[in-house]
């Protein structure tokens, strides 16, 4: 299967000019052909105590980092909205600190897991993170070689979406719903259709984050393990396959 990505955005603030010069950088090395477009980033910092004490953003912490983590959620619905505007089917976001593990393959390795996707997906995701929130449902279930079902996998350093099949119902979990950029996906992730790449191809640079107001490693470069071994539901599974 071969995707037509309409455009490809790139979250940036402003005010981290560097981080868009690294991230375009890292790009131009995976040899994608997509058209990328620097978004600029809702900036928390400007919003007012009272602002965000009032908006339907109720995730409990310390309230400049609901500011940011909101405006993080508010800049992906802008860019869903963005690409209803124009018409884009489909449309690749990456935040500005997305790092890719193998720029020299990454555009072959997303091209094997494209090529397994079903008809009805709506989200592939580069990287994300499991975590088991809600017992009653697996984080992740096998579904090829090379992708897996994603169930609870959080975080949204970068992933294309199928703008008709999903844009409408994520921008209302942002925006109306007041959930967080990666809450809102997981919430989505119940009704199906969202899939993760196995191995991953991208994580989150390390360094200074606006969301928190500190240096964030995240899960790093090889310090996140998913000890458990994927579930045999598809016999060409490999049973060696983790998503780090």
């Amino acid at each position: 299967m071969e995707l037509k990505i309409d455009k490809a955005y790139c979250v940036n603030l402003d005010k981290r000019p560097e981080k868009w010069e690294r991230f375009q950088d890292a790009y131009k090395q995976t040899g994608l052909e997509w058209q990328l477009e620097r978004f600029s980033a809702v900036d928390g910092s400007k919003f007012t105590d009272e602002f965000i004490i009032n908006s339907p953003f109720k995730k409990s912490g310390a309230l400049e980092n609901r500011k940011g983590r909101w405006a993080c959620a508010l800049s992906h619905a802008e860019i869903h909205k963005d690409a209803i505007k124009n018409g884009h089917e489909y449309i690749a976001v990456f935040e500005d600190d997305c790092w890719f593990k193998d720029l020299e393959t990454f555009k072959e390795d997303l091209q094997r897991s494209i090529d397994q996707l079903p008809d009805d997906w709506k989200v592939i995701m580069f990287g994300g993170k499991p975590y088991k929130k809600n017992r009653k449902i697996p984080e992740y279930e096998t579904y090829s070689s090379e992708l897996v079902t994603a169930r609870q996998v959080y975080e949204t350093h970068g992933y294309i979406a199928r703008v008709p099949k999903v844009s409408k119902v994520l921008i209302d979990l942002w925006e109306v719903k007041g959930l967080g950029a990666d809450s809102a996906t997981v919430r989505d992730q119940k009704n199906g259709g969202h899939y993760l790449t196995n191995p991953v191809l991208c994580s989150q640079q390390p360094g200074w984050s606006d969301l928190i107001h500190q240096e964030a490693a995240y899960h790093g470069k090889t310090t996140f393990k998913v000890k458990k071994k994927l579930p045999e539901i598809m016999p060409d599974a490999p049973k060696n396959k983790t998503l780090f």
